[in-house]
């Protein structure tokens, strides 16, 4: 009986060697790579018996297996773009919104000093008529 064959795209080492330790757990082992490449990956060929024993439970394992693996998050961290484009988001505003407090601050000191000035005639005003 002819062997079962299962080829599997490979982007990058790491993934190789995780291949290439997970796939006898299932019964499969390496045979060749097929030259069929998209950039760096490669597709590698795994071949098996086809009537080893507990097939069908191994393919439910390999399955359930798999589907695990695919919902596997990855990290990606930030690329330098979206730095750019975060840090002036909210720096640019906070400058603008500094800038604003800070004259508001100024036009409130001489506002307040000139109502200090006024309030302090009133009183004087207050105390002659005493």
């Amino acid at each position: 009986m002819k062997p079962d064959e299962k080829e599997i795209w490979i982007p990058t080492e790491e993934t190789r060697a995780e291949m290439l330790s997970v796939m006898p757990n299932f019964g499969w082992r390496y045979d060749h790579d097929i030259d069929r490449r998209r950039g760096n990956s490669i597709y590698a060929v795994f071949i098996r018996d086809a009537d080893i024993p507990n097939k069908k439970q191994l393919l439910k394992l390999e399955e359930k297996y798999f589907n695990l693996r695919g919902k596997r998050q990855t990290y990606e961290p930030m690329s330098k773009g979206v730095c750019v484009i975060t840090f002036l988001c909210l720096i640019v505003p906070f400058f603008i919104y500094w800038g604003y407090k800070s004259l508001q601050k100024v036009r409130f000191s001489k506002r307040n000093a000139k109502l200090e000035t006024k309030m302090a005639e009133v009183l004087q005003q207050a105390k002659a008529l005493l």
